[in-house]
């Protein structure tokens, strides 16, 4: 048992305990237990991450239930010590298939409520005289996001856009300057989602694994999952196995010459390295002076470098838009976002709704 272990469990407890109650207290006080930090410790270095390690235990879970946790699991009532106790016994006795899953899989949350920031940061690319036909989805996962047209997206200011019968409802809390939301997005002719483990929407075992990233208790999240993956199942997204930094290029070079290019990453850049980015960024900018090129960042505020009157808020993403043309490249911060888009603070005055519209 390290200190780092320790400090990773005490981090993921922090910041879970508003979304996630259940996984802060098992973080709390999995930090102290010396088997549990063990467990984790015996996955490849890479692989120990707390929501990856608590992904694989619910992926057990779905397929080796306990009666014990699984309801608990599935949103139950359950005291704290009760739930640890029967947390750690289950852990031990499948440990080994526990750090197994964690090293052969990747966290893939494929949260389609994010397209509501889709929706919207392509709505600010058309206001600033962009209108792109190709869109590339990074970390697509099961490429849930490229049918963000498809589903129902509602702003909390009554502005809906989106197919009002549709099965999967999207909503976003609006804080703030009023965000542009078209109801004439553009056609979209060319979608492609790359991942490094891309999720077959036609394959049951891989569906279960997307349930197991969605976090305990949380019923909205997993029906709008699996509506999601209901409208996939009739029109499979097109999907590659790539990783974004090496891949790109190639596949932006795939595309018609005239296509002009929006390039969405939410939450994929944050599990980068910062050396990966930067090859990413490159390698857009080379792409950059044979087309033009729009790239949406939904990520954590820590990779990027924009001054907030008054700071970020707690559980916050920055929904960053950077534009690539003519050589040159601009980036403006658009808002602040919960992580999977569950309200958005539009900054960018530019680009806003007025208060007529």
């Amino acid at each position: 048992m390290t200190r780092s272990t320790e400090q990773h469990f005490l981090r993921f407890a922090e910041a879970t305990k508003e979304t996630s109650p259940l996984y802060a207290s098992l973080s709390q006080d999995a930090a102290g237990d010396e088997e549990i930090c063990n467990i984790f410790e015996s996955a490849n270095e890479d692989k120990r991450e707390p929501v990856l390690f608590f992904a694989a235990l619910h992926f057990l879970l779905l397929s080796e239930p306990d009666e014990v946790l699984l309801p608990v699991w599935q949103g139950g009532l359950y005291d704290s010590n009760a739930i640890f106790a029967a947390f750690r016994d289950y852990c031990m006795a499948h440990a080994e298939h526990v750090v197994d899953t964690m090293n052969r899989k990747v966290v893939q949350t494929n949260e389609v409520n994010r397209c509501t920031t889709l929706a919207m940061g392509l709505s600010a690319a058309m206001r600033l005289g962009f209108r792109p036909t190709a869109l590339i989805d990074i970390g697509t996962s099961a490429g849930l996001n490229l049918h963000f047209d498809r589903y129902h997206i509602e702003l909390s200011d009554g502005r809906c856009i989106g197919d009002p019968n549709s099965l999967v409802r999207l909503r976003s809390e609006v804080i703030g300057l009023k965000p542009p939301l078209s109801d004439d997005l553009p056609g979209l002719a060319y979608r492609t989602g790359i991942d490094v483990a891309p999720i077959d929407v036609n394959d049951d075992a891989e569906h279960t694994w997307l349930r197991a990233c969605v976090w305990p208790g949380d019923s909205v999240r997993r029906q709008r999952l699996e509506s999601a993956l209901k409208i996939a199942r009739t029109a499979p997204p097109n999907v590659l196995a790539g990783d974004a930094t090496v891949d790109l290029p190639e596949l932006i070079g795939s595309l018609p010459a005239h296509a002009e290019v929006f390039v969405f990453s939410s939450w994929a850049m944050g599990w980068m390295t910062s050396e990966q980015r930067d090859t990413l960024l490159s390698s857009i900018q080379d792409i950059a002076k044979h087309r033009d090129v729009a790239l949406l960042m939904l990520e954590r505020g820590e990779i990027f470098a924009h001054p907030l009157d008054g700071g970020a808020k707690p559980s916050c993403s920055f929904l960053v838009l950077r534009r690539y043309a003519n050589g040159s490249v601009s980036e403006r911060l658009l808002g602040l976002a919960q992580h999977h888009g569950n309200w958005i603070d539009w900054q960018d005055k530019e680009t806003a709704e007025t208060t007529e519209a």
